[in-house]
């Protein structure tokens, strides 16, 4: 029984410390890939800072062009809406200031030629009446 539990003991010490050198080799090697992950880390960060500040002036002048030449398309395509607007209300203005004044002589024609009518027939009865 003694030596059974000797054995047991012995057993249960190895496979501990065996354990425990498993978890300080884990530990090593994770502290180990820690650091080169980090040490890559800051390289691709150093890296991507340098190229960044690069394209970054460049994206930044493409943006300032597109930006006017939006800018100034923009205000063509403004320039060219007002004035194409603008036109079109002087054309429904001329255009109803034309039916308006030919509305108008039509009606001067008729109350004329109306009045003309009314004197004639008035004329007639005055003679027919005088007769």
């Amino acid at each position: 029984s003694s030596a059974s539990f000797s054995t047991f003991f012995i057993a249960s010490s190895s496979v501990f410390f065996f354990l425990a050198s498993s978890s300080a080799i884990f530990f090593s090697s994770s502290s180990a890939f820690f650091l080169a992950s980090s040490s890559v880390s800051i390289f691709l960060a150093c890296s991507s800072a340098f190229l960044s500040s690069a394209s970054s002036s460049t994206f930044f002048l493409a943006s300032s062009q597109a930006f006017f030449f939006f800018k100034a398309t923009s205000s063509a395509i403004l320039f060219a809406s007002s004035s194409a607007f603008f036109l079109a209300s002087s054309s429904a203005f001329f255009f109803t200031s034309s039916s308006a004044f030919f509305s108008l002589s039509i009606s001067s024609t008729l109350f004329i030629a109306s009045s003309s009518v009314f004197s004639f027939l008035a004329s007639s009865s005055a003679i027919v009446f005088a007769s």
